[in-house]
């Protein structure tokens, strides 16, 4: 970081509002601090960036810098409207050679764009300034985008200094202000001393997972391991960026979460991965296995620093359908009840909702759902009734096809014939006339 010369310092700083210098007759020169008036801004300057230590904002250039009364005084205190009439730093007797003299309503804005570096905190020293003696109360406020950080609380002439502390982790730009304390600005020569700001050295991010592709069952979830280097301090968020497969167009809804949104910083994270949904938006369901890719994206403060690719094949769930407690032979036209049974492999969290019989395909059994489905994520069971009618002594079977219906947890519809459970089961009951 190049320290400017004192000339160039005060150059950037101290063009004062064209007054001419006060002189020994001048009313004002005894008593400035009682005249609430002649405030002073500058909005042209620029800002240098920030390098990887201690940044030491005597030798920074605000973006933004005003003071209630007079310029802002660098390396002394405010003094009164002219630029150079302040005098050397000293709160509670103690004389400092670097800092701002400034007069309250004041601000100075900084950048913390970095040149290879992030910034991590600020301290300063602060204080009114003994040449007022015990008069003048303020605030010292940080602020860094748009949030106050710190405050120094009502600091009066007659305490000694202080030290003020923030931590700038992410932030983007700083603002240093001074307000009047809510009594007017009388006497308010207050001092920013060695204001500094710490940056550290910025790597470039870099995520990277433990294996590029994976495998999980519908409805469940799986670890998987990310490594993350160079972030800056603090905590990182993850997310998932889903790629509409050309193969599914109308898979418009991933069907992965990522249940780690968030990780603490730099090291190893354990993410957790979810399946949600199983939904191809296929008119042909005959398929084995779900292929989608994706990228997680890791980000601070809103801003994507680094991602790595994933590649997932979601498999669905095995589901097997039984009918228990349907007798041998019946009468013709006979009521019968049985048990319908879905299992689940891998089981889920829940039974599945509202399991029964839809329709029958031949339209010559009818079908009844008894109750309500009960069980748990392995095996459902719900108790069902049919109607055994056979064509007529010559074919002396009631015999027909049904689709089972239900939700597994998470809303997948069974009955729906565009996605992978489009579930079946044949019944047979042999009658007699």
């Amino acid at each position: 970081m190049k320290k400017l010369t004192g000339t160039l310092a005060l150059s950037l700083l101290l063009a004062a509002c064209g007054q001419q210098a006060a002189s020994p007759t001048d009313p004002y020169a005894a008593e400035y601090a009682a005249h609430p008036s002649q405030p002073w801004t500058s909005s042209a300057l620029s800002a240098l960036s920030l390098t990887p230590g201690t940044n030491t904002l005597g030798y920074e250039k605000p973006t933004y810098a005003s003071s209630g009364w007079g310029p802002i005084e660098v390396n002394r205190s405010n003094g009164g409207r002219q630029q150079l009439d302040g005098n050397p730093l000293t709160i509670g007797g103690q004389v400092y050679a670097k800092g701002y003299g400034v007069h309250s309503t004041s601000e100075l804005r900084y950048s913390l764009a970095g040149a290879g570096a992030t910034c991590t905190s600020f301290t300063a020293t602060v204080g009114i300034d003994d040449e007022v003696g015990t008069k003048g109360s303020v605030v010292f406020e940080v602020w860094a985008d748009g949030v106050k950080l710190a405050d120094s609380g009502v600091v009066r002439g007659s305490d000694g200094p202080k030290t003020l502390t923030a931590d700038l982790t992410g932030k983007s730009n700083l603002r240093l202000v001074v307000t009047d304390a809510g009594d007017g600005n009388f006497y308010d020569h207050a001092d920013w001393v060695n204001p500094t700001i710490s940056c550290q050295a910025l790597t470039q991010p870099h995520l990277t997972l433990d294996t590029a592709s994976l495998e999980l069952y519908h409805l469940h979830g799986t670890a998987l391991k990310a490594h993350l280097t160079g972030f800056p301090a603090g905590p990182v968020s993850l997310r998932l960026v889903y790629r509409v497969s050309p193969t599914y167009p109308n898979l418009t809804v991933s069907p992965l979460d990522l249940q780690t949104p968030l990780v603490a910083g730099n090291g190893d994270a354990q993410l957790q991965l979810f399946a949600t949904r199983l939904t191809a938006g296929d008119p042909h369901p005959q398929y084995d296995l779900l292929e989608q890719d994706y990228t997680v994206v890791a980000s601070q403060n809103g801003r994507d620093l680094a991602h790595a690719p994933l590649h997932v094949t979601e498999k669905p769930l095995k589901l097997t359908a039984t009918l228990s407690g349907l007798p041998a032979v019946v009468p013709n036209g006979t009521l019968v009840d049985a048990v319908l049974s879905m299992t689940v492999d891998p089981p889920v969290q829940a039974p599945i909702a509202d399991l029964g019989l839809a329709d029958d395909e031949l339209h010559n059994m009818v079908a009844e759902n008894l109750g309500e489905a009960y069980g748990d994520g392995r095996v459902t069971k719900r108790h069902v009734r049919f109607y055994a009618q056979a064509p007529g002594p010559e074919m002396p079977v009631a015999r027909a096809e049904f689709r089972i219906q239900g939700f597994l947890p998470g809303g997948t519809d069974l009955y729906n014939r565009f996605g992978a459970y489009f579930t079946r089961i044949g019944v047979s009951i042999n009658v007699t006339f």
